[in-house]
């Protein structure tokens, strides 16, 4: 196989579509350009060059859902077994490599970008922050280090929390018999996770 040409691939920005005999054969990324020493009149080895065109479709792959939202590496890894059209475990980790070489997949910034917006956006607590970052595969101790770091950083206090929660969660329960409220209030914090003692603290004061 000879290449005639390496043009810019419209459809993918950044990517370059190698041509041979006038017809497109892969695309590949700048640097299998340069790591494979691509350039028009080399000959090319077959398999090399669509080893090189399947690397970098999955590479974009994962780059589109790491755009839609933060992930865990072992995220990306599980979403590009079951999308990756059947893509073999030493692609895939080849792929996750070059991505956390480049920055692009980092579990404890991952994990600390959750956080905030865990606790900001849902007021939940940190045990329950925790077992999620675990569910999507990152190590404990990067969880729970994150955790700490997040809550130090911004002094959230976890009473606080709760009790902002258990307050305009029973405003919106004013008009329910006392009882009700407390039940209803009990099982809302508790599900985010709080301790037995902040919830019961954060729902009397509440409903004072």
């Amino acid at each position: 196989m000879t290449i005639t040409g390496i043009v810019p691939e419209p459809r993918r920005e950044g990517r370059l579509a190698v041509l041979v005999d006038g017809q497109p054969a892969a695309v590949v990324s700048l640097d299998d350009i340069e790591r494979l020493n691509l350039h028009v009149g080399a000959k090319i080895d077959p398999a090399a060059l669509s080893e090189a065109d399947a690397d970098c479709a999955l590479y974009d792959r994962a780059l589109r859902l790491l755009a839609a939202r933060s992930r865990s590496a072992a995220e990306i890894r599980r979403r590009l077994r079951r999308d990756g059209d059947g893509a073999a475990a030493d692609r895939i980790e080849r792929v996750v490599g070059a991505l956390a070489s480049r920055g692009f997949l980092d579990d404890a910034a991952h994990a600390r970008a959750v956080t905030r917006s865990r606790v900001r956006g849902r007021g939940t607590s940190a045990r329950r922050i925790e077992q999620e970052l675990r569910r999507q595969g990152v190590a404990a101790d990067v969880a729970t280090e994150a955790v700490g770091e997040v809550f130090a950083d911004e002094a959230i206090d976890e009473a606080t929390v709760a009790l902002t929660l258990a307050r305009k969660r029973a405003a919106l329960l004013a008009d329910l018999p006392a009882p009700v409220q407390r039940r209803r209030l009990y099982g809302f914090l508790a599900r985010r996770g709080y301790s037995p003692d902040i919830v019961r603290a954060a729902v009397e004061a509440a409903l004072k």
